[in-house]
């Protein structure tokens, strides 16, 4: 499923997603920070795919559980949401995809008020 998630990619997208980090590579324990923006409004999920094949939800997460986006508006995760992220290892390529719709829907099945854990992993 990680390889095959890493690889999505659609053809004729009908609204644009802009998405950048804070720097051009990283090294571990550097910040990190995701920055994206839409030209339309939707629900956005912005999932990491990890060198360790570790499938990883940055956004929503538990402090920002809803994936309700403004067109136009720049989001910068953590940063917008009071915490912070840092890389670790082991080192490699990790893949960021968003996944926008313009209708709720729920990805993977996350509860952010009865878990422990403050990102959804798979």
């Amino acid at each position: 499923m990680t390889r095959s998630l890493a690889q999505i990619k659609q053809v004729q997208p009908t609204f644009q997603i802009q998405l950048w980090v804070n720097q051009p590579s990283y090294q571990p324990g550097d910040a990190i920070e995701f920055s994206f923006k839409t030209d339309r409004d939707c629900y956005l999920t912005l999932i990491d795919v990890a060198t360790e094949g570790v499938i990883r939800v940055i956004f929503p997460n538990k402090y920002s559980p809803d994936n309700f986006v403004l067109a136009g508006r720049t989001y910068n995760i953590p940063g917008d949401y009071n915490f912070s992220m840092k890389v670790t290892g082991p080192g490699g390529v990790e893949r960021i995809k968003a996944i926008a719709t313009t209708a709720p829907m729920s990805i993977f099945e996350m509860d952010f008020v009865r878990g422990d854990y403050f990102f959804f992993e798979r």
